[in-house]
């Protein structure tokens, strides 16, 4: 005998959807029925509210134990949390036969987070070449002058830094969402494009760090030893921890199989950063 479906109802959580003006919706599924799966049958109707446009809660009992939580906690009082996709109509509290009622909030325009991370470091991989090989244009109001040594590798560094970002996001970071709002992409890349990007190349690849004016000041920078030195720092600070890390038992060992696809790679932080996050 085939257990009886359950019947939901979806409404929207606010004011009435553009993307789904015809709500509400009656759905029956099966008990086993996953909230992605959910999703994907409420955008089979409205095709403009995409799943990962979706948040989802549930009204009545199926969220009790969270309203138990939010109360006297001020504005966390009663507030629903958003149902996750792995969940399903049964772990939820809906029984085979019985009837739910679920709220959909249309998130907005999305973009996949590995995409807003690629942007973000894209912006410092093409601003620092645009002040490195068009100085002559940028600061074409001061005397001619050459890359010093601390000028040229500072840019090999930079790019070398967001390079491995670049590839890191591509094929190493795994992530607990898969998209954010599209407008939080402007927010986010604001850091990399204008400080780590237009601020600092702007300062390091000017007339003041050049060669005549490190020359004239007798500055130290001048020294192969001392930019060599901090190289040594960066190429450590950068090598290291992987393998110290690895070996620590406050940290997870790394997977015999396919190590560059798992989220328990550990992350590159220092020694002396250790007692820090103990």
């Amino acid at each position: 005998m085939s257990t009886p479906p359950i019947n939901l109802t979806v409404l929207p959580a606010g004011p009435p959807l553009r993307t789904a003006r015809s709500l509400p919706l009656s759905l029956l599924l099966p008990e086993n029925t996953t909230v992605l799966e959910l999703k994907r049958a409420i955008a089979a109707k409205f095709p403009q509210l995409r799943p990962e446009r979706q948040r989802l809660t549930l009204d009545g009992d199926g969220q009790g134990e969270d309203k138990e939580k939010g109360k006297g906690k001020g504005k966390g009082k009663g507030k629903k949390q958003p149902l996750e996709d792995e969940q399903t109509l049964a772990s939820l509290g809906l029984d085979a036969g019985g009837e739910g009622v679920v709220r959909v909030k249309d998130l907005g325009p999305q973009i996949g987070w590995k995409t807003v991370y690629v942007i973000e470091y894209l912006g410092p991989l093409l601003i620092h070449p645009l002040f490195y090989h068009g100085k002559d244009l940028i600061y074409r109001f001061a005397l001619p002058y050459d890359h010093s040594l601390l000028q040229r590798t500072t840019y090999a560094l930079v790019m070398l830094h967001f390079l491995k970002r670049e590839l890191e996001t591509l094929y190493l970071h795994r992530f607990s969402r898969s998209t954010m709002p599209f407008n939080f992409v402007f927010r986010n890349s604001a850091h990399y494009w204008l400080l780590s990007g237009a601020l600092v190349a702007l300062v390091v690849y000017s007339p003041s760090y050049g060669q005549q004016a490190l020359e004239k000041a007798g500055d130290v920078a001048l020294r192969p030893e001392w930019v060599g030195g901090w190289v040594t720092l960066w190429v450590v600070r950068l090598f290291l921890p992987f393998s110290s890390l690895a070996r620590s038992p406050s940290c997870p060992s790394l997977p015999s199989s396919s190590p560059f696809l798992s989220p328990s790679i550990p992350l590159p932080v220092p020694h002396f950063f250790l007692p820090i996050l103990h």
